[in-house]
């Protein structure tokens, strides 16, 4: 009886320390670093300018820059003048003249986190 108790424990163990954990997967790591970037650059976004650049300039890829310019653009619309202008790529372009033209559709309703 021992013996079974024991290796129906261990069976578990051994899956969870063989096939990894879903959130410990670069995908996963990466969607955290660019969440992390986002709450960063909305905090100072409007203070400081100096450290936003600081930031945009970690990321090495344009597409992720413009995503993240894309991102605090939707979080308030009203940084989108100044945003738009500074996307690389044509595609973020485009999306940037929407939240221009659409500022209701990315605006939170008042109350909600």
């Amino acid at each position: 009886m021992n013996y079974a108790r024991r290796w129906m424990v261990g069976i578990p163990l051994w899956l969870l320390t063989t096939t990894g954990c879903p959130v410990d997967d670069p995908a996963t790591r990466e969607q955290k670093r660019e969440d992390r970037l986002l709450q960063e650059a909305s905090a100072v976004y409007d203070q400081d300018r100096a450290s936003y650049l600081a930031l945009i300039q970690q990321i090495d890829s344009p597409d992720r820059r413009d995503l993240l310019r894309l991102r605090l653009a939707m979080e308030k619309p009203e940084r989108g003048q100044r945003l738009c202008p500074e996307v690389e790529t044509e595609g973020a372009r485009h999306k940037c003249e929407q939240v221009l033209s659409r500022p209701h559709l990315y605006r939170q309703p008042a109350g909600t986190p």
